[in-house]
């Protein structure tokens, strides 16, 4: 599976492409939230999305687009593509975003961090939720 890892921490984001390409799939990883707007350009490339909410805003995104970083990428991908499947990854509760994604069955929630068991972040990458 081709997947578009957008995180500014570029150590999770390290060990999490790791587990992700040790379980074969292709990722590219995105640190920032310019970078992450130009990869949206791209979106036929990707299978799933995989997307910090809370990241630094960058130039091309106005802060009175989302109340986090993450959802207003969100908000522009589905812009356009709506059928790309997203996982959410972030160390925010579900309660305290899920306003914004509760509508959209083709997002999932994972909290940080991932567990040394990551058999449960593979299945929902793979689209299996356990």
């Amino acid at each position: 599976m081709k997947i578009l890892f957008i995180e500014d921490n570029p150590e999770f984001s390290s060990i999490v492409a790791e587990i992700l390409r040790d379980a074969g799939h292709d990722v590219e990883v995105i640190n920032n939230a310019d970078d992450a707007v130009n990869a949206l350009l791209r979106h036929q490339e990707f299978d799933l999305v995989i997307l910090d909410i809370m990241m630094m805003l960058g130039k091309t995104i106005n802060e009175k687009e989302a109340p986090e970083t993450g959802i207003a990428i969100y908000k522009r991908l589905r812009k356009l593509n709506t059928s790309i499947r997203v996982l959410v990854l972030t160390a925010l509760t579900k309660k305290d975003i899920w306003i914004h994604f509760s509508s959209d069955p083709k997002v999932q929630y994972f909290g940080k961090p991932i567990p040394k068991d990551n058999a449960r972040f593979l299945a929902m990458v793979d689209g299996n939720p356990r």
